[in-house]
């Protein structure tokens, strides 16, 4: 059984590409980042419209390539401000995990307070009730569900183009942990 709890995140926004070196190529780092980017930029008009948001890449880490991305609404509205990363890191997961089920018709869902629990076969995602609430919003309006599938896809298109990315996930901190990723995507 595969537990992938995205309640966990904190508000460092990390995610990891598992290299076995300490590189990636070029277009296959800047496409994904920029999918990611403009991602982040839906789901913060969904959760504050009208808020603008800048993503800078913070920071890079040894080993398995991990990037650090910072969210910077230019509006804050609301509780866009605090709570932007750990919100777009939950949905970019649930987004994603949405696109790897073959069978959407045997998912469960348990709201439990806080946390929301998502159950499909041996695999579990956790979410905060807020990325509950704001995907579905995003699935109650097509437009924008569809320009986010459109940018997870081309993350993947772009990580799947390059044989050396093994795997992609979120992670709790851009330093090397004897944590295992709250979220990851093998290559299989």
């Amino acid at each position: 059984m595969v537990t992938y709890n995205l309640a966990e995140l904190g508000e460092e926004f990390v995610i990891q590409f598992g290299v076995d070196a300490h590189e990636i190529e070029v277009d296959t780092l800047a496409s994904s980042l920029i999918s990611i980017a403009r991602a982040i930029e839906i789901i913060a008009d969904v959760c504050d419209p009208g808020t603008l948001v800048e993503v800078r890449i913070d920071a890079l880490s040894d080993g398995t390539l991990r990037v650090r991305l910072k969210p910077i609404a230019r509006r804050l509205l609301g509780a866009t401000a605090g709570i932007l990363g750990t919100l777009s890191l939950s949905i970019l997961g649930t987004l994603i995990y949405d696109k790897m089920i073959k069978d959407p018709e045997s998912i469960t869902v348990h709201v439990d307070g806080n946390v929301v629990t998502i159950q499909h076969g041996e695999t579990t995602v956790i979410i905060p009730i807020e990325a509950h609430n704001i995907k579905k919003k995003i699935d109650g309006n097509e437009a924008i569900k569809e320009s986010l599938d459109e940018q997870v896809s081309r993350t993947f298109e772009a990580l799947e183009a390059n044989s050396e990315v093994k795997s992609f996930g979120f992670v709790r901190s851009i330093k090397k942990t004897k944590h295992p990723p709250v979220f990851l995507v093998d290559r299989e």
